[in-house]
């Protein structure tokens, strides 16, 4: 009906049956006859928007609510941050719309795409930000509608005359600790968010899933779990017939919000240890920088050299003011990275032997109001894959996944029924989806880097579900 029409159909899975196969004898038909034939429904509703068809229950009650959604009207800006110095590209830079939580950030090649309900949009500033360089503010109205290159000036701090006082760090992470309750949100909040997960083998495109969930975030200091809720889907994948392991990645979604060290506190923002009050970490302050228009201290910390397991290392970046934590930088140091392999493999193949080779995460809290919340969170981790009783033919595998909150309300929240939310722990990646292209095209996502658009471009017969 679509090819012959024009028309695209919009509908609830809960109100029309998708695994129902329907027969019917050739002949004309009205459109609505026609429908109403196939769907075997004679309640159903029809609303005409546009180019769309809405079904819904006659029983209904959201059918006006879907039908404005589909109404709204978007801007879209669209561009590249890049060093005012030299030119080069600024990944993971912060874009987002002064006065409201809609925002979005750079990829790994500096492209961003902003897009902006119309009611927002009327004399809007635009805010560029990124760790180490000064924070831009642009109108909507000289962004909206052209691709603009954005120039970011990196920030050069000059101090008066001073006296030099040493910085102790663990002061300021145990200060940090005391100060939660003052900077981080204490009541439930929803967070529409933005995820995606993929797989590279051997340097390879093999597959990548994105999604738009909804995050029930229960109170920062609350033993409460973080609840999710799957709005829409995508995904596409390409598997060779030579691959000789195909990775599942499970537990992604799960990752990311147990990132939130805000929430789930890390050992190593305990500056003692609970059996000999000693610290498992050496904690270093190692300079001042801007993020946001604000003055960071950032604190290094690594394992001490008797700690045997495991630990992170990383940079913390604390604000000077209000003694917030904003960002985190965390890896497995080079020398114990191996003995972590099962912390993130679950399950060895028979015939191949995963081992860790690098692990990389960060997370980063923005301020909407007066209190901090989660941001954008990306996990990088890279395993080599041999065959066992092999000395060669070994590949790389690596897995990856991002989480940015594009949208955050704090009204009438409330947790999600047991019929709306789904599990975290799963292989996200084969959970049962429809795709919705309306939907996809007016919603904020991170643009993809360009060797995987090249990937997804030159296997476009197999992604009709990514279009």
């Amino acid at each position: 009906m679509s090819k012959q029409t024009g028309m695209l159909f919009i509908y609830n899975s809960k109100v029309i049956n998708n695994e129902n196969v329907v027969k019917i004898k050739a002949g004309k038909r009205s459109l609505k006859e026609a429908i109403l034939e196939v769907v075997g429904n004679p309640k159903i509703h029809l609303n005409n928007i546009g180019k769309h068809i809405l079904l819904t229950s006659c029983e209904s009650d959201n059918s006006d609510a879907i039908a404005d959604s589909l109404k709204t009207k978007y801007s879209v800006i669209e561009g590249k941050l890049v060093d005012a110095i030299n030119n080069e590209p600024i990944a993971y830079g912060s874009v987002g719309l002064s006065g409201s939580s809609l925002g979005t950030i750079s990829n790994q090649e500096g492209i961003f795409k902003l897009i902006v309900p119309e009611v927002y949009s009327k004399s809007s500033e635009v805010l560029f930000s990124h760790l180490g360089y000064e924070q831009q503010k642009i109108s909507f109205s000289t962004l909206n509608g052209h691709f603009s290159n954005i120039s970011l000036q990196p920030r050069v701090m000059s101090l008066p005359e001073v006296v030099v006082k040493a910085i102790d760090p663990i002061k300021l992470i145990e200060k940090m600790r005391r100060n939660i309750e003052n900077n981080y949100f204490m009541s439930p909040s929803y967070l529409t968010t933005f995820y995606r997960e993929g797989i590279d083998y051997n340097d390879n495109f093999r597959s990548l899933t994105e999604a738009v969930i909804k995050l029930y975030k229960s109170p920062y200091k609350s033993v409460s779990v973080d609840q999710v809720q799957l709005l829409k889907m995508r995904k596409v994948s390409n598997y060779s017939s030579s691959d000789t392991i195909i990775a599942k990645m499970s537990s992604g979604i799960d990752a990311s919000l147990k990132l939130d060290v805000i929430k789930d506190l890390p050992d190593f923002l305990f500056t003692y240890s609970t059996y000999n009050n000693s610290p498992s970490y050496n904690y270093k302050y190692i300079e001042s920088t801007i993020i946001d228009g604000k003055m960071v201290d950032v604190i290094s910390f690594t394992q001490k050299k008797n700690v045997v397991d495991p630990r992170y290392a990383g940079k913390l970046y604390i604000t000077s003011d209000e003694s917030a934590l904003v960002r985190v930088e965390m890896c497995i140091l080079p020398e114990m990275v191996k003995n972590a392999t099962d912390m993130f493999v679950s399950k060895q193949a028979q015939y191949m032997k995963l081992t860790l080779s690098k692990v990389d995460y960060i997370i980063n809290y923005k301020k909407f109001g007066d209190y901090y919340f989660i941001n954008h969170v990306r996990g990088d981790i890279y395993f080599k894959a041999k065959r066992r009783k092999k000395l060669f033919n070994s590949s790389s595998i690596h897995t990856w996944f991002e989480m940015l909150p594009c949208k955050i309300d704090t009204v009438n929240v409330a947790k999600f029924s047991r019929n709306e939310r789904i599990s975290p722990h799963t292989v996200f990646s084969e959970t049962v989806f429809e795709y919705d292209h309306n939907f996809w095209g007016e919603y904020n996502i991170i643009t993809l880097e360009q060797k995987i658009e090249d990937a997804i471009r030159n296997i476009s017969p197999k992604i009709e579900v990514m279009k």
